[in-house]
């Protein structure tokens, strides 16, 4: 709990209140021992990166900003709702995301530059795929039960951009 609270709390709590809340059944050195003996089981690995801290790095790339931006984090978004989608890696999904945003807003071929090859390590067709079954789950949101992702992205505050209708 000591890990897992200063991993996700704003303000975790101390270990004194640990030993508090376990009536004295560990001291303080006790849960520090074991913290140190957890970390260093787990080699200090405590997460793997999600497709959200690969969409921020590369929108960083290209300066991806506003409507663009907004579309990119729906089109992360989207595929939770999706069993298929998880087959795709996070930074592929973050990758094809950005990919397919620039397409619909920049309405043209041709938008994966060399400088996004080179720092998401995709190239345009192995985007393809990915960025496909994001179009269908796009284009099928309005009949879908679980609705909240596209509300959320509906709003002024999201640029409306899962208002934005997909053309063919």
């Amino acid at each position: 709990m000591l890990i897992a609270s200063k991993y996700e709390e704003i303000y975790a709590p101390m270990v004194r209140d640990f030993v508090y809340i376990t009536d004295n059944a560990y001291t303080r050195e006790e849960i520090l021992e074991m913290e140190s003996r957890m970390l260093i089981d787990f080699e200090f690995d405590l997460t793997n990166p999600t497709s959200y801290r690969f969409l921020e790095r590369f929108a960083k790339v290209c300066g991806a900003q506003g409507q663009l931006w907004s579309l990119a984090q729906y089109l992360i978004e989207l595929p939770l709702i999706e069993q298929r989608m998880l087959s795709y890696s996070p930074s592929n999904l973050a990758a094809s995301a950005l990919y397919l945003a620039r397409k619909i807003i920049y309405r043209r071929e041709g938008n994966w530059t060399a400088d996004l090859q080179k720092h998401t390590g995709y190239t345009e067709e192995q985007l393809r795929s990915c960025a496909k079954d994001m179009c269908i789950l796009i284009t099928c949101i309005e009949k879908c039960a679980l609705q909240a992702v596209r509300k959320k992205f509906s709003t002024k505050k999201f640029f409306e951009v899962a208002l934005i209708k997909i053309e063919h």
